[in-house]
């Protein structure tokens, strides 16, 4: 092979790599920093995986940080709470049983999606939310 030949190869290559890095990069969201509810404040679809299953849900949050948790399953399961703290960006939550807490990340792709993920501090309940 030539050594022009390589020279093309490697610049098809060093191109190739750099437009997969640049979709992949596009693709993935970044956390925002949230420093008060109102970034996330408003009405959220999405779905929480527990230890017995995975299950659909509606989260209406408030400027004021309070919110609603309806799942679906049957019967129906609604949950309340407050948002208590900010820290490192993150919202941390207690629901009403005053037991259940955990934290919620705002991420946003580049292209301005916006998910709502959170996790329970116990790690026994996830979830990923997109705006209604």
């Amino acid at each position: 092979m030539t050594r022009t030949r390589i020279a093309i190869l490697l610049s098809a290559l060093t191109l190739t790599c750099a437009t997969t890095l640049c979709v992949v990069a596009s693709v993935f969201a970044d956390d925002q920093q949230l420093s008060d509810a109102k970034p996330i404040a408003g009405q959220w679809r999405g779905y929480v995986t527990t230890p017995a299953g995975t299950a659909p849900l509606d989260l209406t949050i408030k400027e004021d940080g309070s919110y609603t948790i309806v799942i679906y399953i049957r019967p129906p399961l609604n949950i309340s709470g407050a948002i208590f703290e900010f820290v490192d960006g993150k919202a941390h939550y207690k629901h009403s049983d005053g037991k259940t807490t955990g934290k919620w990340t705002l991420f946003v792709d580049a292209k301005g999606g916006r998910v709502l993920k959170g996790a329970t501090d116990d790690g026994r309940n996830s979830g990923e939310y997109s705006p209604r």
